[in-house]
């Protein structure tokens, strides 16, 4: 038996950009959308992220980014490269924030981020949230949510 190492992704930066590139163009044929380019901000950002999720986490922030991404390109916006600071960061503003404003925004993350774990489907994001479709498509439509 042969024993390959393979060193995490944080080690081979290189590689980011060109993964980065090969789940965009998965993502975007799956869901029905044109090619998607990466802008050089996010590649950048993606460069720096530790990637303790390595590349499984990689796959998974771009295919939330095409699904997030209002154009043919990933901006920086549309990464969510989460980490502890930044999830406590999160919570945190949305305790400063007006009640309803708060809880808007609280409800758009969470439109998004079902969205995206549902690979774009709006159908499936609905049943994962227990809603019916056309509520969740007209809350889609009142937040700007594509």
């Amino acid at each position: 038996m042969v024993g390959v190492t393979i060193p995490p992704l944080r080690e081979r930066r290189e590689d980011i950009q060109a993964l980065a590139m090969f789940f965009a163009g998965r993502y975007a044929k799956e869901m029905k959308r044109p090619q998607m380019k990466t802008d050089p901000t996010a590649v950048e950002a993606l460069r720096q992220y530790d990637w303790p999720g390595n590349v499984r986490e990689l796959a998974n922030v771009i295919e939330r980014a095409v699904v997030l991404a209002g154009g043919d390109a990933i901006s920086v916006d549309d990464l969510t490269l989460e980490t502890a600071e930044t999830n406590d960061r999160s919570t945190e503003m949305l305790m400063f924030l007006p009640f309803h404003e708060s809880v808007e925004h609280f409800k758009r993350m969470r439109l998004q981020e079902a969205i995206a774990k549902a690979g774009g489907s709006k159908t499936r994001a609905a049943q994962a949230l227990q809603l019916q479709p056309t509520y969740l498509s007209r809350l889609c439509k009142q937040m700007g949510i594509s």
